[in-house]
């Protein structure tokens, strides 16, 4: 199957009953296979065998990443034909602000393991994109750099708060 202008409805028509009649899905427009994210990422990362391990080990046990694999596991993009989808938006609104999708930039630590840039180029990316960006308690770079880098995009900050143990033991 080619690509095809999807606003002709006639093209579009003869694409999805090509897609029923051959009995074999349309290719692939992108799909993100996860593992193979990960083995170009362990290329990439080859000389910094730390970095990788602190990135693919979700920095620690992986157990964040195996529960939030299975809650997410009993979700499924179930399509939906013959449905009105001419007019459609991802905005989503969180704490009273909308934003254009439901995709944030999520917080990751000591970044400057990784690349030089650090927190400054996907703080850039999200500001140009309109997407937030959540700075790590444990980022590499200070939070006014990561605010220049950002612009007037939106920011977050994910605050850990460590424990010496002498607030545990008043």
């Amino acid at each position: 199957m080619s690509t095809i202008d999807l606003k002709d409805s006639e093209q579009w028509s003869s694409y999805v009953t090509g897609i029923y009649t051959s009995r074999r899905g349309p290719k692939p427009l992108g799909t993100v296979s996860f593992e193979e994210i990960k083995e170009k990422a362990r290329e990439k990362l080859k000389d910094y065998p730390g970095a990788f391990l602190y990135a693919a080990g979700s920095a620690g046990m992986n157990a964040t990443e195996y529960a939030n694999r299975k809650g997410l596991d009993k979700y499924a993009i179930v399509p939906r034909m013959l449905v009105n989808a001419t007019k459609r938006s991802l905005e989503t609104n969180i704490f009273g602000v909308t934003h254009p999708s439901p995709i944030f930039i999520a917080p990751i630590g000591v970044q400057g393991i990784f690349h030089g840039d650090a927190e400054l180029a996907p703080a850039s990316a999200a500001g140009k994109l309109g997407i937030p960006f959540i700075m790590s308690t444990a980022s590499s770079r200070s939070i006014e750099e990561v605010a220049a880098a950002n612009g007037n995009g939106h920011r977050w900050y994910q605050l850990y708060c460590y424990s010496s143990g002498l607030e545990r033991m008043m």
